[in-house]
C-alpha cells in the first residue's frame, strides 16, 4: 500500500494558499511541495516512534571481518581498494540487532563504538565474532566484526530502513492511514514559504500533531508488543510509551 504524491501535494498547496481546491499547481509550486514532503519523510525516517518500516536479512559476508551495505550496485572496498558488490543492498538508518548464525546456533555479538573497534590490537583472529561496530555512512556503510568470522557463518541484521524519497506523480511508501499526517505536517512545513495574513491555521496545526498519534501507537505496538494499560486493570502498565519516563514528543 502507498499514498499518491499528487494527492498530498495538491492538498498541501490548497491548504497553504498556493492554489484553489481542484486547481493544477504551477511547476515551481509542485517542485516546492515535493521538496518539503521529502524533508518531512527524511525526518520521519530518523524518528523511531514514527517510521513503521522494519527489515531483516541474512548473508555470508564476502569478507570475514566486515559486512558492506549500500544501495549502489558496486562500491569501493576500503581494504582491498577494489570495486565490490555490497553484501546487503540496503541503506539502514538504525540497526536493532546483529546475530551470527551457524546452522541452528545463533550468537549475539555486542555492539561497540567505531573507536572501540579500532582500539583492538589484533584483528586477524578468526572465531565467532564477539563484538561489532557500525561505520554508519550513506549510501554505503560498513559493519566491522571482531574476531573476524569463520567460514560459512551467516550474519543476520534487523534494522530500520529509510522511508524512500519520492517524486512528482510517484508514490509514498507508507500506509494510506498516514495521509492526514503527511498533508497537515507538510502544510506546517510549507507555511513559511507563503505566510497568510491571518497566520497559520491553528486547527490544521492541531490536526498535524494529533494525526501522528495513531502512527506512533502502531509503531509502539510493532516494537514492544500489545500495550498493557495500568488504567482499569489490576495489572501494572508494561509499555514504555505509557510510562511517565517517556519524554518522546510526538509532535513535529
Amino acid at each position: 500500500m502507498s499514498v499518491p504524491v499528487q494527492e498530498v501535494v495538491e492538498l498541501v498547496l490548497s491548504l497553504s494558499g498556493f492554489i484553489q481546491a481542484g486547481e493544477a499547481p504551477a511547476p515551481e509550486d509542485q517542485a516546492l511541495a515535493v521538496r518539503v514532503l521529502n524533508g518531512l519523510l527524511g525526518e520521519w525516517s530518523s524518528k523511531r516512534y514514527i517510521n513503521p518500516n522494519i527489515w531483516s536479512g541474512i548473508v555470508i559476508p564476502q569478507f570475514p571481518n566486515r559486512v558492506i551495505l549500500s544501495t549502489l550496485p558496486s562500491v569501493l572496498d576500503p581494504v582491498t581498494n577494489t570495486m565490490v558488490t555490497p553484501d546487503f543492498s540496503e541503506d539502514l538508518i538504525y540497526i536493532d540487532q546483529l546475530t551470527c548464525e551457524l546452522g541452528q546456533v545463533v550468537y549475539k555479538p555486542k555492539k561497540v563504538s567505531i573507536a572501540e573497534y579500532w582500539g583492538i590490537s589484533v584483528k586477524t583472529v578468526s572465531a565467532i565474532p564477539q563484538v561489532w561496530a557500525w561505520d554508519q555512512q550513506s549510501p554505503t556503510s560498513i559493519i566491522w566484526l571482531w574476531p573476524q568470522s569463520l567460514g560459512g557463518l551467516g550474519v543476520r541484521l534487523v534494522g530500520l530502513p529509510r522511508i524512500p524519497t519520492t517524486v512528482s506523480q510517484g508514490q509514498i511508501a507508507l500506509d494510506p492511514v498516514a495521509l492526514d499526517a503527511l498533508v497537515y505536517n507538510a502544510y506546517v512545513r510549507i507555511y513559511p514559504h507563503n505566510p497568510q495574513p491571518g497566520g497559520i491555521d491553528l486547527t490544521a496545526k492541531e490536526i498535524a500533531a494529533s494525526s501522528l498519534k495513531g502512527l506512533t501507537q502502531r509503531v509502539a505496538e510493532q516494537l514492544n508488543g500489545p500495550v498493557t494499560s495500568m488504567l482499569g486493570s489490576s495489572e501494572s502498565g508494561t509499555s514504555y510509551w505509557l510510562s511517565p519516563l517517556n519524554t518522546v514528543n510526538s509532535s513535529t
